[in-house]
């Protein structure tokens, strides 16, 4: 498996290059090639985007593939600090693929169909029903969307703490946070999808973006 993964990563590195730099010793070329690496979970791997267990993996791969060729420095670790541009662009990479969910997902008991049903349409969270029940229901789709850890955090919280962004194939808006917690928090989880993602529900009136707004 791992002969596969480092033949499958000296391909991408060769191919972000242009050139074979691995019989090479000199780390310039490197430094100016790695940062490349960010880009790839714009690639696509059978149709679907990269998530972050294959591009870590593949960046474990062309680290091994290196010091095959003799390179003695380790581009995983953030002591490197020859490499801060490619660390920097993977860190941005992941924070990136997090938001859009595609870290490690931990799988937790799920809200039923019928449980989800009788809240939504509860009078406490009827939009109709008045700003109390508009204010419990953006609270409850924050929590719902966001609030992975439980109730952490969520005192901290404000409007500014999410942005709104658009789909560019769908135009459908979305909500986001601005800040990942993953990396204020709980850096030995770095790979927890704590932004989430808050969708649009076209023709709802429990559209939880039309709510926010």
């Amino acid at each position: 498996m791992k002969r596969k993964q480092n033949v499958y990563s000296s391909n991408i590195l060769q191919k972000l290059a242009k050139i074979k730099i691995f019989a090479s010793s000199a780390r310039k070329n490197l430094i100016n090639i790695l940062p490349s690496f960010g880009s790839l979970p714009e690639q696509r791997m059978h149709g679907q985007k990269y998530k972050i267990g294959s591009l870590e993996t593949t960046r474990y791969s062309l680290n091994r593939v290196l010091k095959r060729y003799g390179h003695k420095f380790d581009i995983t670790k953030r002591e490197c600090t020859a490499f801060t541009a490619s660390i920097k662009a993977y860190d941005d990479a992941t924070t990136e693929m997090k938001q859009e969910g595609k870290g490690f997902t931990k799988n937790h008991a799920a809200v039923s169909l019928e449980d989800l049903y009788d809240i939504y349409h509860s009078r406490h969270l009827d939009p109709d029903a008045g700003p109390r029940a508009l204010q419990n229901k953006v609270q409850w789709d924050i929590r719902f969307y966001f609030a992975r850890r439980g109730s952490e955090n969520m005192y901290n919280m404000t409007k500014t703490t999410f942005t709104i962004k658009m789909d560019e194939k769908t135009g459908m808006q979305y909500v986001v946070k601005v800040e990942d917690e993953a990396t204020k928090n709980h850096k030995q989880n770095e790979h927890d999808i704590v932004t989430g993602y808050m969708p649009a529900i076209n023709d709802d009136k429990y559209c939880p973006v039309k709510s926010f707004i």
